[in-house]
């Protein structure tokens, strides 16, 4: 009896825990449009990111690069696009956005970022 509580006390922290650990980055669909999602909000570069939002390509992105959004960012709203962004709140295509974050050429390869999406991209936090 002792053996299985202590399995079930075991359990359920390891439970505990699993639930605890950050969404990994991930890409979600907006009517046509993707949200590259994953970056930490509390940590990047301190360069100041400024600018409209817009498709870029199939990609949710400011002033024509792909941004990588803040992890906890989700989309609100598929028509029109609105995504709501940690710190920040609901931005949609048009709006205009400052914030940190940092520019980055390459490709994102976690998550995979789609195709009709261009190389480059600039990460995004509250600023």
């Amino acid at each position: 009896m002792r053996r299985a509580v202590g399995g079930l006390v075991l359990l359920g922290l390891l439970a505990g825990l699993s639930g605890c650990r950050e969404e990994p980055p991930h890409v979600l669909e907006a009517g046509g449009a993707y949200v590259v999602v994953g970056s930490d909000p509390d940590q990047g570069e301190d360069a100041a990111i400024v600018g409209e939002v817009e498709l870029v390509g199939d990609c949710l992105g400011i002033d024509g690069d792909v941004v990588f959004w803040p992890r906890g960012t989700e989309v609100v709203s598929t028509d029109p696009v609105v995504i709501a962004v940690p710190d920040v709140g609901r931005v949609g295509i048009g709006d205009r956005v400052s914030g940190g974050g940092g520019e980055h050429e390459g490709r994102l390869t976690e998550p995979v970022v789609p195709a009709t999406c261009p190389d480059g991209y600039v990460t995004f936090r509250a600023g």
